[in-house]
């Protein structure tokens, strides 16, 4: 008969759970008699291997051990009794271990690595279901996740990268670099087959970078060619992170191979300077701080003024609701709208009952795609803001007339828009208002160092562009 020993060393997570009752359990869930016992800094498993599916076993028991204990050894022994002979088989644990993650991670499964003294998420970037997963779990539909790559070489592929990004992703702090993505004729699609999902960063085309920042993901990338996508949730313990997430999770992994621990950076270039991104778990905004996000607008301490919106999420709506808080249904009903004569009558008579409101900066952009012509409805959030991205044009130079009253910022958008309608000077001008706005905002304030947070900072025509207008006026610039 034919018994495998498994030597299972390691420390254990929780000293109160009942190891052998567990593994008791799970084993006479597969219907084989086993015998435990606890050894020094671990245990002895030995179970009968007449089983027609060992590998499933295997790879299960290794799952529930890897949930109890943090392995330092794995060892297999298979012992024939009739033959009264032993013959042991060492599965290392850079081998056995970093297979198993692999296999789940091209399954589409979340993992938990911990490094830095906290647990990040980790699922596969090239899998459209996995990312959208992992955005589920932790409840952020839009907002750019970091990526891992195999090696700079790697990266490049997807990614555009600069001598100086190459050099500080290469660095010994291995910090992530917001980069922007290669744009892929669809012949080298095909050619890079482990691309990257774009639910990795619907925003914009920017990409949030870096290499293995430690031994645990470089064993990981012996294995896998595939980018990672990672999530730091600044959970530290783990009975923690399993209440949060239950049974979401496959597989966490404690053993950091590194000994010693590395700041987490996140770095961007703006005009050859590389600024520092502080990468806190959310907005904090403070009086010096400038939070542009979906909902709200703040710049230190003023808002926009808050416009009435039809309940509609499409962006003709956002556009109709500029145009009739500042003109009369005869001077609407002369513009070339996408709707009929009828509708608006009906719309503007509803409009006057409406009691929703919002200050918003995505309103404007939405209103503006849509004013344009190029967009009146949109499948995402970011839709207009990529919209504008891709029409900026630095040598529209021109600002929206706009008043402060009460802390509250008037942009008068519609004035402009019944001279030039094109996107290209609509959006172009919301940058640059903006942008004067928060500069002369922080020179009034006196203020030498500001903040910027939320998601329209990932625009990267307005970050580039504030930050040219307050270093200009020696204000120094971070992000989150």
């Amino acid at each position: 008969m034919n018994i495998s020993k498994y030597i299972i060393k390691g420390k254990e997570y929780n000293k109160e759970i009942d190891f052998i009752q567990e593994i008791t359990n799970f084993i006479n869930s597969f219907n084989v008699k086993s015998d435990i016992k606890k050894v020094e800094n671990g245990f002895v498993i030995e179970i009968n291997t007449l089983l027609v599916n060992i590998n499933e076993f295997e790879t299960q028991l290794l799952k529930k051990v890897m949930n109890l204990i943090e392995i330092k050894l794995y060892t297999k022994k298979e012992i024939n009794k009739e033959e009264n002979t032993s013959k042991e088989n060492r599965i290392e644990l850079s081998e056995k271990l970093f297979k198993s993650y692999a296999k789940y991670l091209r399954q589409e499964k979340l993992l938990a690595i911990k490094y830095n003294g906290s647990y990040h998420l980790v699922c596969n970037g090239a899998k459209t279901q996995a990312v959208l997963n992992l955005r589920e779990l932790i409840k952020k539909s839009y907002e750019p996740l970091p990526v891992i790559y195999k090696s700079v070489n790697k990266a490049k592929q997807l990614i555009m990268l600069s001598t100086k990004e190459q050099e500080l992703l290469l660095s010994p702090t291995k910090p992530f670099i917001i980069a922007k993505l290669r744009n892929l004729h669809r012949l080298e699609k095909v050619k890079y087959k482990h691309k990257l999902t774009p639910k990795v960063n619907e925003l914009n085309n920017r990409v949030i970078v870096s290499i293995p920042p430690n031994q645990t993901f470089e064993k990981i990338f012996e294995i896998i060619e595939f980018p990672l996508v990672t999530y730091d949730t600044f959970i530290s313990d783990k009975d923690t992170l399993i209440q949060k997430y239950k049974e979401k999770i496959e597989i966490f992994i404690d053993a950091d191979l590194d000994n010693d621990k590395k700041p987490l950076e996140i770095l961007q270039i703006i005009y050859g300077k590389v600024i520092p991104i502080k990468y806190n778990l959310s907005c904090k905004c403070n009086k010096t701080s400038i939070c542009l996000d979906y909902k709200k607008s703040n710049i230190i301490g003023l808002e926009l003024k808050p416009i009435k919106l039809f309940m509609q999420d499409e962006p003709k709506y956002k556009a109709l609701s500029l145009l009739f808080s500042k003109l009369t249904l005869s001077e609407v009903m002369e513009l070339d709208l996408p709707f009929e004569k009828q509708e608006l009558e009906e719309l503007f008579k509803a409009y006057q009952e409406i009691t929703k409101t919002s200050n918003s900066l995505l309103v404007y952009f939405d209103a503006i795609a849509s004013l344009s012509g190029e967009l009146h409805q949109k499948n995402s959030d970011s839709q207009s803001i990529e919209l504008t991205e891709q029409h900026y044009e630095v040598c529209e130079e021109g600002l929206y007339d706009y008043k402060i009253i009460d802390d509250e910022i008037d942009i008068d958008i519609v004035s402009a828009y019944l001279k030039n309608s094109t996107l290209k000077h609509l959006g172009s001008t919301l940058v640059n208002t903006i942008g004067t706005i928060i500069t002369d905002r922080a020179v009034e304030k006196d203020i030498h160092e500001v903040n910027f947070c939320g998601e329209l900072f990932y625009f990267r025509d307005l970050s580039e562009l504030t930050i040219e207008k307050l270093e200009d006026e020696n204000i120094k610039v971070t992000l989150t």
